[in-house]
């Protein structure tokens, strides 16, 4: 496998001694760090104009609220300029988006929208599953691809919320009961979302219908694998979808067309529970949350590269820098 280009990652470990990694992904698919800016549990990091955005779990000595700080990203992808950490107003931020000036969170813990600064909704509800779903836990937060809705996810409701920009309630899907909806990817041209259920280990593909989202099929993950597993998250690139197994220790591929999903391939993610991944070319970049590892593996399922003693990394970022000749 040659990567056409050289690509700048991020990787965020949640740790009081963690903060966000910045490695070098070569055309070989060797990984390595570049450099380290010390931050306490970064839980969720993205890339915009420019600048690495990211959730800090508890950063305030006054309260449990999460914050969210923004960094300046130098040309050769170092970091500098650690800006004002502001507060999510909720505890336990573990997802975010940013839309120019504009920046959007949820918290697990409060089940809480916020539109910094201070536009702040607070779900209501639960579902069946009495340990997981006993109050409302908001887990995901992005634009829609038509870019007129936010989308939000909610494991402990069972439902995906659409809002407009300044987080009014447009429009709500349910899904299946006991499901656990926890993260969002969408199809290249739009039509489609996929819905990644963390309790019942499936995922969930919709048609993107305006303001609406209609089911079309609902598939597992497990591939005859571990029960016991769940869920963590979801990419999709040209015709097909990945998600990640914790506990089967996998990250999966589905393909779709417009009648449904359909299982492919399964590749062991070479390390313990794998709480995010994603999908650079050929390659899948893995950041196995208890094993403190993160893995790079081929098409072939071989593991190309690893880097080792990352404390509990949770997050993947990158971005390309350069065509290689």
């Amino acid at each position: 496998m040659i990567l056409s280009q050289r690509y700048n990652l991020y990787i965020s470990s949640c740790h009081e001694n963690g903060g966000i990694y910045h490695c070098n992904l070569n055309r070989n698919g060797e990984i390595e760090i570049c450099d380290k800016l010390s931050l306490p549990k970064v839980m969720y990091t993205v890339i915009k104009n420019n600048s690495l955005y990211a959730i800090l779990r508890s950063p305030f000595s006054e309260n449990n609220d999460s914050g969210i700080v923004r960094i300046d990203l130098c040309e050769n992808g170092s970091m500098r300029t650690v800006g004002e950490i502001h507060s999510t107003k909720g505890e336990v931020g573990c997802h975010l988006y940013a839309d120019n000036d504009d920046l959007y969170a949820v918290n697990y813990i409060s089940g809480s929208v916020i539109k910094l600064p201070d536009t702040l909704v607070i779900h209501k509800g639960k579902s069946v599953n009495i340990t997981r779903q006993n109050a409302p836990h908001t887990h995901y937060i992005n634009v829609s691809p038509n870019g007129k809705y936010i989308y939000v996810t909610d494991l402990g409701t069972d439902k995906i919320y659409t809002y407009d920009k300044n987080l009014n309630c447009i429009n709500t899907t349910s899904a299946s009961l006991g499901a656990g909806p926890r993260h969002l990817a969408f199809s290249d041209d739009g039509r489609y979302a996929f819905c990644v259920n963390e309790l019942s280990s499936t995922v969930a593909m919709y048609k993107i219908s305006d303001d609406k989202l209609i089911l079309v099929d609902e598939k597992s993950t497990l591939f005859g694998g571990n029960p016991e597993s769940t869920e963590a998250a979801v990419r999709c690139k040209g015709k097909f979808v990945y998600a990640s197994n914790r506990g089967d220790d996998s990250v999966v591929e589905l393909s779709f067309d417009e009648k449904g999903l359909k299982q492919e391939k399964r590749y062991d993610c070479g390390g313990k529970s794998p709480r995010d991944f994603d999908i650079i070319e050929d390659l899948i970049i893995c950041t196995n949350e208890l094993s403190d590892n993160v893995s790079v593996i081929n098409k072939n399922g071989e593991i190309l590269s690893e880097l080792k003693n990352i404390a509990n990394p949770l997050c993947v970022s990158y971005q390309h820098t350069m065509t290689l000749k």
